[in-house]
């Protein structure tokens, strides 16, 4: 579903102290440390989606490969998203400056 309404490149938040705290008392969350984190722009406008994919490169495979599904990854560690429709999305990543 999340691929059906993405219409912008989604991006990888940089591991940070304060990215994910606590609420009760703004201490960093137990799990800070072993989650990737991100964030991704999502819209219920067709045309706005439409346009993000036609910008996206669409994969091609040698004759005999099996076919890329629509499926999502999110290893955040070789800069794909995932494959949507035969197309790649890239993952960016946020840089803190």
């Amino acid at each position: 579903m999340l691929m059906t309404i993405l219409c912008d490149f989604p991006v990888r938040l940089p591991k940070h102290r304060d990215l994910l705290t606590l609420p009760q008392n703004g201490q960093e969350h137990p799990l800070a440390k072993k989650i990737i984190m991100g964030a991704a722009v999502l819209s219920g406008n067709h045309l706005r989606v439409k346009g993000f994919y036609q910008k996206l490169q669409t994969l091609s495979s040698s004759h005999g490969d099996l076919e890329l599904g629509s499926n999502m990854t999110w290893h955040g560690n070789d800069g794909i998203f995932g494959v949507y429709e035969g197309k790649l999305i890239p993952l960016l990543r946020l840089k803190l400056k």
